[in-house]
């Protein structure tokens, strides 16, 4: 039988890596993940399709992912859902549905007027605030509340980061920053300090440099005022 997972969410502030976690959990699991903004997402159309009397009918997210994709358990993460708001439909309803494995199992896509098993999916959600949620969502979600690094944590964090957004640059032949670099931006979030490394390596290659200098970095991502005296102005 298939890996059963049941819905999480995860929640803290913004930053911390609930989305770069879930994106990890699918690489290991080897699983296809549909990330959808929940941003802008107006009804419960966009999961479970829209009525055929529509002329824009189509079917939804989950009966694609899910009849026509490779596998029946994909992951679905509904990023930031706490910040959804419909204009005249509450797009969060269609979990009342689809989180439920007695529901989820005869689910009904409207815009084929048909049921089919979407038991196996599996649904992460990721959020900054549960008091924007309805309770009835909340209940439906095993939460797991994510805090910001302290300490040691937040020192060996920031090594990994840095670490990981100069390989995915794919920048040949560029050294790896030394622990007393990155622990300078240790206080930053983990996409703060993602796109703090991106324009510091471009600083350094307009320098011909294959290394990083304190000074590449942004004055404002430094925790303190040790920067060079030739810094670049921002």
């Amino acid at each position: 039988a298939p890996l059963h997972i049941p819905p999480i969410l995860l929640l803290g502030p913004p930053g911390v890596g609930k989305t770069h976690y879930a994106m990890d959990l699918a690489e290991a699991m080897d699983l296809p993940i549909r990330v959808q903004s929940m941003e802008n997402v107006q009804s419960p159309a966009l999961f479970l399709g829209t009525e055929r009397h529509w002329s824009t009918s189509a079917p939804g997210l989950v009966f694609e992912h899910v009849l026509l994709g490779d596998v029946a358990n994909p992951i679905i993460l509904a990023d930031e859902i706490d910040k959804c708001k419909g204009a005249h439909y509450e797009p969060i309803n269609a979990f009342h549905t689809l989180l439920e494995s007695r529901t989820a199992a005869a689910v009904r896509d409207a815009g084929l007027d048909m049921p089919f098993d979407a038991s196996l999916v599996f649904y992460i959600a990721t959020a900054n605030d549960l008091r924007a949620i309805p309770a009835t969502i909340q209940t439906r979600f095993k939460i797991f509340s994510i805090l910001p690094p302290t300490g040691a944590e937040a020192l060996d964090l920031a090594q990994l980061v840095v670490t990981r957004a100069l390989r995915s640059l794919e920048v040949t032949e560029f050294a790896l920053p030394t622990r007393s670099l990155t622990r300078r931006l240790a206080h930053l979030t983990a996409r703060e300090i993602t796109r703090g490394v991106q324009d510091a390596v471009a600083a350094a290659r307009a320098a011909g440099r294959r290394h990083l200098e304190l000074w590449d970095f942004a004055a404002d991502l430094l925790d303190d005022d040790g920067a060079h005296p030739a810094r670049r102005l921002h």
